[in-house]
């Protein structure tokens, strides 16, 4: 299965909004989504590309894993992280953070993975992997995402088990 990670930050007059302009500019606003918690299927494929969709596919359902970080006039900088490990059957992890820095939100994604993998002793690990995204508020809502999208199924079709 291929996963693609994607970034996108939005500015707009409310807090639902800009949420939707940073889906949009992650190139997932047109899906609905199904969001997954943390675990990379055997035979996965991640990789840093921005999902493009037909318009038959407007409104499906997209499994996915999304980190988000909404700034305000309180704490103008948000950060979202996403980090992912790993192992040689293309099984892994994801982690989702968000923070006020960029290495906040970092660490704390790659410490939440080395804590994940310590459930998991027997799995031979990769090296952590980490896509950041910023945003600052400026005086209107803001938010910044990184998501990795797994599929999308459309309505008609049953989710498959």
């Amino acid at each position: 299965m291929k996963i693609t990670v994607s970034c996108g930050s939005g500015v707009a007059p409310t807090v639902v909004a800009a949420y939707d302009a940073a889906l949009c500019a992650a190139g997932i606003g047109d899906q609905n989504l199904v969001c997954l918690s943390s675990v990379i299927p055997p035979g996965s494929h991640v990789e840093l590309a921005t999902p493009k969709f037909g318009d038959d596919e407007i409104g499906n359902r997209l499994y996915c894993v999304l980190a988000r970080a909404d700034a305000t006039e309180l704490e103008p900088d948000a950060w979202a992280a996403l980090a992912w490990v790993q192992d040689n059957l293309g099984r892994g992890l994801f982690a989702e953070t968000s923070a006020t820095d960029e290495e906040a939100a970092r660490l704390t994604a790659i410490e939440s993975l080395h804590a994940m993998t310590q459930h998991r002793p027997d799995w031979r690990w990769s090296e952590p992997q980490v896509q950041t995204n910023g945003v600052t508020f400026a005086g209107t809502h803001a938010c910044s995402v990184v998501v990795a999208s797994y599929e999308t199924i459309p309505w008609q079709q049953p989710p498959t088990r």
